[in-house]
């Protein structure tokens, strides 16, 4: 019985255009949290954000063959990338309402 491997990173550089997608997703999420839930809806963004990103990453292999993607495997990269955009932008509102 072998082991599959589902997390394999894309071949190429690590800061790529998808990567930003990423990051700009959890970006939007944690703005949208913030001004329907204030900070509280911000840090829950940020967790969703997080979960999300891994467990977008964690089923890519089984969606890959009906989308033809070239990649099919998680990148963890990638979801790192849902992580930082959220964080980025939780920092940013923290900031910019002296929270």
């Amino acid at each position: 019985m072998g082991v599959r491997v589902t997390w394999k990173r894309k071949p190429g550089p690590f800061v790529t255009w998808g990567r930003a997608a990423h990051a700009g997703v959890g970006t939007v999420l944690v703005v949208v949290g913030f001004l329907l839930g204030g900070d509280g809806g911000a840090a829950a963004a940020v967790a969703a954000g997080a979960t999300i990103g891994f467990l977008w990453e964690k089923v890519t292999h089984r969606l890959a063959p009906y989308f033809q993607w070239g990649h099919p495997f998680g990148d963890l990269a990638d979801a790192l990338a849902f992580a930082i955009g959220g964080v980025s932008a939780a920092l940013v509102v923290l900031f910019a309402t002296g929270g």
